[in-house]
C-alpha cells in the first residue's frame, strides 16, 4: 500500500479544473479500460480534495464542498505506458441533495481535479474484477448527503478490492 500525504497534487496543469463532465456509458468504459495482458498492472487510488487549501478545516468554499474520488491506473511494464480513469460520485442535481434526502446520482469525470491526500493499492486480478462489478453496481445507488455520498461510494469500493488497509466508512 502506498500512502501519499504530501501537498496538493494536480493531475493535469494544462487544462482548467473540470470535474462536472458526466461519464456516459461508465460500465462499458470501465470494462474496456481493463485489458487482460500480463504486462499490465492496475492500481487504485482513493483521493481526497479539501475545498480550501489554505483552511483545511473548512468543509465548503466558493460553492465547492470537499470531495473523495477514485483513480484507476493501468501501467504496461513492456511499453512503459500509463493511463488513468478518474471518477467521482455526485448528485445529479446538487441543490436537490440539500432539499431532499435521496436524489438520483451520476458519475463524473474527475481527471483534472486536484487532490490533497491519497492512498494507492495494487490490484490483483480478483480485485480488478471486484472493482468493475462493484463500481457499476454502486453507481446506480441514490445519492444521500448524509448516508451515501462521494465518500461512501469511493471508500466502499476501495475497501472492497483490497484488505491491507481498511478505511473507515463512518465519518
Amino acid at each position: 500500500l502506498i500512502k501519499d500525504t504530501g501537498t496538493t497534487i494536480q493531475l493535469a496543469a494544462v487544462k482548467p479544473v473540470d470535474h462536472h463532465g458526466v461519464i456516459p456509458e461508465f460500465g462499458q468504459k470501465l470494462i474496456s479500460f481493463s485489458s487482460a495482458r500480463e504486462s499490465v498492472s492496475y492500481f487504485l487510488t482513493l483521493a481526497g480534495d479539501i475545498p480550501d487549501n489554505n483552511n483545511p478545516g473548512k468543509v465548503h468554499f466558493q460553492k465547492e464542498p470537499g470531495h473523495v474520488f477514485l483513480i484507476l491506473t493501468k501501467k504496461d511494464s513492456l511499453s512503459g505506458e500509463s493511463q488513468s480513469m478518474v471518477w467521482g460520485f455526485y448528485p445529479r442535481r446538487p441543490v436537490g441533495s440539500l432539499l431532499f434526502k435521496r436524489v438520483k446520482s451520476e458519475l463524473r469525470d474527475n481527471s483534472y481535479r486536484e487532490y490533497n491526500i491519497s492512498i494507492t493499492c495494487k490490484l490483483t486480478a480478483a480485485g480488478l474484477d471486484s472493482l468493475k462489478s462493484a463500481a457499476i453496481y454502486l453507481s446506480g445507488r441514490k445519492y444521500n448527503l448524509n448516508r451515501f455520498n462521494c465518500y461512501d461510494y469511493a471508500v466502499n469500493l476501495f475497501n472492497a478490492v483490497q484488505k491491507q488497509l481498511i478505511v473507515p466508512v463512518s465519518y
